[in-house]
């Protein structure tokens, strides 16, 4: 561990000690003169307070490499030292058996698909052939509405001639009868008056009268038609007419009846394959196709690379050892990726936050201190320890190429910094919790006292911010 800290206070003492001394050898020589106390003379400079911890530099980049799968170990091509770059092969699995089983994964994908092609034409095929069937058979279909038809127009007639004459026709019919009785005497009256002409078929009364008589005569037979009632033949044909067109009927509902459940049938058959082609559309079996990613995946994990640019720590593994998948098999670190983790007491850590200035001195590189800063914290008391010590990590400003993980390091946090102030040594000046203290001062012939205000506490130096000016002789206690 470094000792920086306590050759500055000691230097510190020997400054006052000096200061005793010559003091000392000044009453000696000066016969009965006013003796010379020890001074120390107020100066200009830095104040800095800091905390002090030891730790070990560790990898920031380090990864324990394995295969993803599991075989036995054909090649290691490196040794723990060596220096590898990202991507270099480092280890190699045997890769025959991975890539027997890739070949029969893709063999099973391969016979899925043309299984499915196959299946899948044959399915579209029968499609094709239930829907040509679907419409023979509703092209088939007997009609029905005709049968309906007969049967309702006899079921009408039937029940008209079983009414009997309909009063309103029969009176319509005698009221109608009666004009065309009346307009025929109008006709045969106005035809009488021009009868001895010789030209009398050519007169329009001629023509008037033909036409009344033929209105008249329609009509008597509408009338006798409307007074009528059906004569038993009448009847009996009807009710024949009614019974042929029932069994016309009854044998289309069979008919379509028979045909319904045809398709009934060849519908559900249509939808059937339907859904049959979208099955076999949606594809093969999925797991045949995750099959051979996954063969593919492991034969390519048979051959393990460095993932980045490092230096290998440990090799875990032999060739012709059975590697387990996911297991370790090779330590690797990028050894320019340091950092320091210090153990720090616990009554300075309430003094550590994270950003805060650091010097790192090393073992390893004596003479030069490296610049760092408050990365982490970890506020948890570390195990196994004589004392309460929490763990602070450091990063590195710079990394002088002797430094590899492990070594030990000796930090100091700067916790406050104070440049060209004034300052005394800590030793001399005794303040309290207001900042507040007494010194005395030598004129050259006397003492005097002077109270002072303190600012920072250094590890060295304390900083006078009132009370004193540069150059004054301070007495030592």
């Amino acid at each position: 561990m470094k000792l920086w800290l306590p050759i500055l206070i000691l230097a510190a003492a020997a400054l006052v000690g000096g200061a005793a001394y010559v003091g000392a050898r000044s009453v000696e020589t000066a016969g009965d003169t006013l003796p010379t106390p020890v001074t120390v003379a107020v100066t200009r400079g830095d104040v800095r307070q800091t905390v002090t911890a030891p730790g070990l530099l560790e990898d920031t980049k380090e990864v324990l490499l394995g295969f993803d799968v599991s075989g036995r170990v054909a090649e290691i091509s490196v040794r723990p030292g060596q220096t590898v770059r990202a991507g270099q092969v480092v280890a190699r699995l045997e890769a025959q058996p991975l890539a027997e089983k890739l070949a029969e994964a893709q063999l099973a994908l391969t016979q899925a698909e043309t299984q499915l092609s196959r299946d899948l034409a044959q399915a579209q095929l029968d499609l094709k052939i239930a829907e040509a069937e679907l419409a023979q058979e509703k092209a088939q279909l007997p009609p029905i509405s005709a049968a309906e038809a007969a049967l309702t127009a006899a079921q009408t007639e039937l029940a008209t001639l079983q009414a009997g004459p309909d009063e309103a026709e029969v009176a319509i019919a005698a009221a109608d009868l009666r004009q065309a009785e009346n307009d025929l005497q109008q006709a045969q009256w106005a035809y009488d008056q021009v009868s001895y002409r010789g030209d009398i078929a050519m007169l329009p009364e001629a023509a008037a009268l033909e036409a009344a008589t033929l209105t008249y005569e329609s009509r008597l037979a509408s009338y006798r038609l409307a007074v009528k009632a059906a004569g038993p033949a009448e009847m009996a044909n009807a009710q024949a007419k009614v019974r042929q067109a029932q069994t016309d009927y009854d044998q289309a509902l069979v008919e379509q009846g028979t045909q319904g459940q045809q398709i009934i049938i060849l519908e559900a058959r249509r939808e059937q394959t339907r859904l049959t082609i979208a099955a076999l559309e949606a594809g093969v079996d999925p797991v045949l196709a995750q099959a051979v990613t996954q063969a593919a995946a492991d034969l390519a994990a048979a051959t393990l690379t460095a993932p980045f640019d490092g230096v290998v720590l440990e090799v875990q593994v032999k060739p012709g050892e059975l590697a387990a998948g996911g297991a370790g098999a090779l330590l690797l670190a990028d050894t320019s990726q340091l950092e320091a983790a210090l153990k720090v007491i616990e009554e300075d850590l309430p003094l550590v936050q994270v950003g805060q200035p650091a010097e790192v001195y090393f073992d390893a590189v004596p003479d030069e201190a490296v610049p760092g800063r408050v990365a982490r914290i970890v506020p948890q008391r570390l195990s196994g320890e004589d004392r309460p010590l929490y763990t602070v990590y450091l990063t590195l400003d710079r990394l002088p190429p002797q430094l590899v993980a492990g070594m030990t390091a000796d930090a100091a946090i700067i916790i406050a910094d104070r440049a060209n102030v004034l300052r005394l040594p800590r030793a001399l000046v005794q303040a309290g919790r207001d900042n507040q203290a007494v010194v005395e001062v030598w004129t050259g012939r006397e003492m005097t006292r002077r109270e002072v205000a303190v600012g920072l506490r250094g590890d060295v130096y304390v900083e006078i911010v009132a009370g004193l000016a540069e150059g004054l002789a301070v007495v030592g206690q």
